[in-house]
């Protein structure tokens, strides 16, 4: 599945943002193994993964449940997750850092005359 980083919280739509990278996973009835993996330029900071047998209980990602926050941005994040469930419901989540990520500058202030 395509990872894609939206700058606005509000963006549900996961066709639009910047496609940063890919979501794998497998599931083998007893253990999701799912894998975050960025393109070159960009990196992971944190990661957050729910999977269970009922519809995600919340949209707040940090209560997702399984979460990894490495030291330093990474390419490639790896969850491996001990869950039974048919079916089997699962969300991902993750703040990506990039090379376009540099904070945009504020227009140099129009001069006036007093």
């Amino acid at each position: 599945y395509p990872l894609r980083r939206q700058r606005q919280m509000c963006i549900r739509d996961s066709s639009k943002g910047t496609h940063v990278g890919t979501v794998s996973y497998t599931y083998d009835g007893s253990f999701l193994h799912l894998t975050y993996e960025t393109f070159e330029g960009f990196g992971l900071l944190e990661a957050h993964v729910y999977a269970g047998a009922e519809e995600l209980p919340t949209n707040a990602p940090g209560l997702f449940g399984n979460t990894q926050e490495p030291l330093e941005p990474t390419s490639m994040l790896n969850f491996t997750i001990p869950v039974e469930a048919d079916p089997l419901y699962v969300a991902a989540h993750a703040v990506v850092v990039g090379t376009d990520c540099e904070p945009e500058e504020d227009p140099p202030a129009e001069e006036t005359e007093q």
